[in-house]
């Protein structure tokens, strides 16, 4: 599912201005072209390996402003990826590749591009950093009381209600910074509950990170413009006090794709 051409989600890459959906199929051993399948080969980590990385992580860890309930949830999403890693399979059958060729969806070259993005593992990479961006653009919901003048009960309950957007991660509930508009008095920005009852169920953080920062077609900061360099993001069509229905018109699409 894909939320027009801007959209990064986790089964889709946006190449050359366009999409290919990808999926998390097994190895079949064989290309589109009928030649062995490329497999990427895995070395397990060796003892040393471990150690470094644990020790370069906690060395990061003292110098970093990240909150220790965030950088525990980290730890625990980062497990959780290591078991559940993105396929460097294409996921798609020889007839779904060439009907997107020959439907003019893409042309040869943009597929292949598309193809070697995937499997060369591009398309993993920029999941994990797009998810640990997500985890890290946060808040706390002690940090989140601070800025709004509230106290943390406050918090779980405007997020209850939709007045906030939060998700779980690990053992804690965290706030992305998106949402709050920084000034002399933080606040959050206008039409929040529409928003959040508008995001479709099988998003994740990430997705709406990408959704919220990402500038969108439909939302342009004249009706002339066609440029998409003056095509607005979620984020600054909304803090501008403007019209919230195009921005849940898009996420209320996608939800029903």
């Amino acid at each position: 599912m894909a939320v027009k051409k801007s959209r990064t989600r986790a089964a889709s890459a946006r190449v050359a201005g366009r999409e290919v959906a990808v999926g998390r199929g097994t190895v079949t051993g064989r290309s589109l072209d009928g030649n062995p399948k490329l497999v990427v080969a895995t070395k397990a980590p060796a003892k040393t390996d471990v150690q470094a990385g644990v020790e370069r992580l906690a060395q990061v860890a003292k110098t970093s402003n990240v909150d220790v309930s965030v950088f525990n949830a980290l730890i625990d999403e980062l497990a959780d990826a290591m078991t559940d890693r993105q396929s460097t399979e294409l996921g798609l059958t020889e007839q779904e590749a060439n009907f997107l060729i020959e439907s003019g969806d893409f042309t040869p070259e943009e597929f292949a591009e598309a193809s070697a993005f995937v499997t060369s593992g591009g398309l993993a990479k920029l999941e994990r950093e797009t998810h640990v961006r997500a985890l890290t653009n946060t808040y706390t919901a002690s940090e989140v009381a601070a800025l709004l003048g509230i106290d943390a009960s406050s918090v779980r309950h405007r997020q209850s209600k939709n007045t906030l957007y939060g998700f779980r991660a690990g053992r804690i509930r965290l706030y992305p910074r998106w949402q709050f508009i920084p000034g002399e008095k933080v606040s959050t920005i206008p039409h929040l509950p529409l928003l959040v009852r508008a995001i479709p169920s099988d998003w994740d953080p990430a997705d709406v990170e990408g959704f919220m920062t990402t500038p969108q077609d439909d939302l342009r900061s004249t009706e002339d413009s066609v440029d998409p360099k003056e095509w607005m993001t979620p984020i600054e069509w909304l803090a501008a006090a403007k019209d919230p229905a195009p921005v849940v018109g898009i996420l209320e699409d996608a939800d029903i794709r």
